[in-house]
């Protein structure tokens, strides 16, 4: 259950690609105009999700959006641009749901609240299976600058709130470890799963292995009565 490489001949562009954000050529101000963005991007969802990256050309997109091929380059110059666009959509999406279900659930065991995110976040990656695979296909020419520290994210500091809360239940008294080992590790989990499922396991099996690991690695091990006796 491994990630494909982040250079090879896996994806579409050259080793020697520029690897950084391809940026819209204007933001929308006005709400008409949010809405034909966000047509536009709904539409490439789509159609990247079905044709695939190559296969899934401006017109297309422009056709399903409902927009003239000119209206799209007036905010999108090139195909990059719109995958920069949906994996920068994609990551705020993941961290509301994050964000939510962390909330949702602090008042639950740890475990729980693990089991839970899990199979929410394996539900949003899997519901456009294939545009994950063009999002990691074809974002390693993605690479943002660094802004700040990984754990300042807002999703980290929501975890870091749950894990201060049960900081008695957790194996390392370093919460700053923790997070970032769980962020890493659940993201890890959750792309491989998708991206290249084990055969024969469905969802539900997924999530509860990937929530085992995660408990795994952050909970101390329970030492049975009879043991301890």
């Amino acid at each position: 259950m491994t990630l494909a490489t982040p250079l090879d001949a896996h994806n579409s562009h050259p080793v020697d690609t520029e690897r950084r954000p391809h940026p819209p050529r204007k933001t929308p101000r006005q709400t008409r105009s949010k809405h034909l963005v966000e047509a536009i991007l709904e539409a490439a969802a789509r159609v990247f999700d079905q044709h695939g990256f190559e296969r899934g050309t401006t017109n297309r997109i422009a056709e399903l959006a409902g927009v003239s091929v000119g209206s799209l380059y007036q905010y999108f110059p090139n195909k990059k641009a719109l995958v920069t666009a949906l994996h920068a959509r994609h990551m705020q999406e993941v961290g509301q749901l994050i964000g939510q279900d962390l909330r949702d659930g602090a008042t639950q065991p740890l475990a729980a609240s693990i089991d839970h995110l899990v199979f929410s976040l394996l539900q949003i990656h899997h519901q456009n299976a294939r545009l994950q695979r063009v999002l990691h296909m074809e974002m390693p020419f993605y690479r943002p600058d660094p802004v700040g520290e990984p754990l300042a994210s807002t999703p980290a500091q929501d975890l870091m709130a749950v894990l201060q809360a049960h900081r008695a239940e957790l194996a390392t008294p370093d919460l700053d470890q923790a997070a970032a080992m769980v962020l890493h590790m659940g993201e890890a989990l959750v792309h491989a799963a998708v991206l290249n499922p084990p055969p024969g396991l469905g969802l539900p099996a997924l999530a509860e292995g990937i929530s085992q690991a995660l408990q795994g690695y952050l909970l101390r091990p329970r030492v049975d009565a009879g043991a301890r006796g």
